[in-house]
């Protein structure tokens, strides 16, 4: 992503983070109050491998972006920027936003003032006062206005608030040292000043959003991150009583927050504002091309393991895995004709089919080496055939050899399954135009 720079009314320079291929739409996120761009990075950093056309904003008086001298921090100040930042990009805009950002999103969706606004989705955002979240908010600037001596008193202190920015990654996203040591929140303190009038004040404001809300006709989503969301559960049914037209989406309580955030909010804007075809979209049947189209099969990563005729075990990483039959049980996979490890997987009557998890990626790097003994740095063990069985993986197939086909370059084995153990609540490791990825479960 690339730094850009957006002059407002007022002369306020907001800084925006902006990747993706430039496209007649762009997706314009929005952090929460008191944070910055950096806590949106991973959903930016999803969208723009998705294909999206990312801008990445720090509202007026947080991160980067200027301060409002005249300590004008007014909802009316901050969707102004917004508008100003569209209507400067030149092109339809969807926006995003969480919490502040989520009602700044509302509001101007609602309101209509931008034609270029197509759509809005809004995270863990509530259009009417939550006090719990005022109180909040005042005692964690309050508690940080001398700063934090280090990253992990700050974790310790910020803790018990159960924040998602609860995490030294993410604290030194929102977090900035300065010369005496100490580490600030990198917001103007203007922001949560009670005696400033101009701040976005909801017991004020929240009739101004409340109204917007109901009036909203563009494509628009409510996502609530999770049961520790200050959005709560009826606060979501109240929202949706005022616009019926609203899509929801609520986490449950073991979904991974930025995936599950990343994987609706793709699926929304796939289902309101699908893309056209990239400038990489290619076609033909020549090795390279067809080798780029099949990698767009995402599927999950094993390790193939047996026992060669000498006695020594032997494994590779492979992704080729496919259901043959369920009765008989009968799996396959693929093993290039130049592998290594060919004439023992040929030789053999039986081997194992390791599926591994999100955890074991190093695992799967360690079968790809060459010229290291690999069993020695693995853990594993054998079953009634003798087949080498990686421990601690996502599932584990011990099979005996049903059939061998000839596959162009490729020998295809296909096995008889006759034990299996799995253990379905581990996330898969994902493998997808050639990289490790992580699985997004949707709702």
């Amino acid at each position: 992503m690339q730094v850009r720079r957006f002059t407002v009314p007022g002369g306020i320079e907001i800084v925006a983070d902006v990747g993706g291929e430039a496209a007649e739409q762009a997706i314009i996120l929005m952090h929460g109050a008191g944070e910055s761009r950096h806590v949106m990075a991973p959903l930016a950093r999803t969208l723009i491998a998705a294909g999206r056309y990312v801008v990445s904003l720090d509202l007026r008086g947080h991160g980067d972006s200027g301060r409002a001298e005249d300590g004008d921090y007014s909802l009316d100040a901050l969707a102004g920027d917004v508008l100003a930042v569209a209507e400067q990009l030149g092109v339809r805009s969807i926006l995003c936003g969480q919490r502040l950002g989520g009602l700044i999103a509302m509001t101007i969706a609602g309101e209509q003032k931008a034609e270029t606004v197509e759509g809005c989705i809004a995270i863990d955002a509530r259009p009417d006062p939550a006090e719990r979240a005022i109180l909040r908010a005042h005692q964690i600037a309050r508690d940080g206005s001398s700063g934090y001596g280090d990253i992990e008193q700050a974790l310790e202190q910020l803790t018990p608030y159960r924040l998602h920015l609860s995490s030294k990654p993410m604290l030194r996203r929102v977090l900035q040292q300065e010369a005496n040591g100490r580490w600030y929140w990198r917001y103007d303190p203007a922001l949560l000043d009670e005696a400033n009038p101009r701040r976005v004040d909801m017991h004020r404001d929240a009739p101004r959003v409340i109204k917007a809300v109901k009036t909203i006709a563009s494509p628009s989503l409510m996502l609530r991150s999770g049961p520790d969301a200050l959005l709560t559960a009826s606060d979501a049914d109240r929202i949706l009583a005022l616009n019926p037209r609203i899509r929801y989406r609520e986490a449950a309580p073991e979904d991974e927050r930025e995936d599950w955030l990343s994987a609706q909010i793709i699926a929304f804007l796939e289902e309101v504002a699908r893309q056209p075809h990239s400038s990489a979209a290619r076609g033909g049947v020549d090795p390279l091309t067809l080798r780029q189209a099949l990698s767009c099969f995402a599927t999950g990563v094993t390790v193939l393991t047996a026992i060669a005729p000498d006695g020594t075990p032997v494994g590779l990483t492979a992704n080729s895995l496919c259901s043959v039959s369920l009765d008989p049980p009968l799996i396959l996979f693929c093993i290039d004709r130049r592998a290594s490890s060919l004439p023992a997987f040929e030789a053999c009557q039986t081997f194992a089919v390791n599926i591994l998890h999100l955890g074991q990626e190093p695992v799967a790097n360690l079968f790809v080496c060459k010229n290291r003994d690999r069993f020695a740095e693995a853990e594993w063990e054998q079953w009634k055939t003798g087949a080498p069985i990686i421990q601690d993986a996502l599932a584990n197939l011990e099979c005996e050899k049903y059939d061998t086909v000839d596959g162009g370059d490729h020998r295809i084995f296909i096995g008889r399954v006759r034990q299996v153990w799995f253990d379905p609540a581990r996330p898969p490791l994902l493998f997808y135009q050639g990289r490790y990825r992580r699985v997004h479960v949707s709702a």
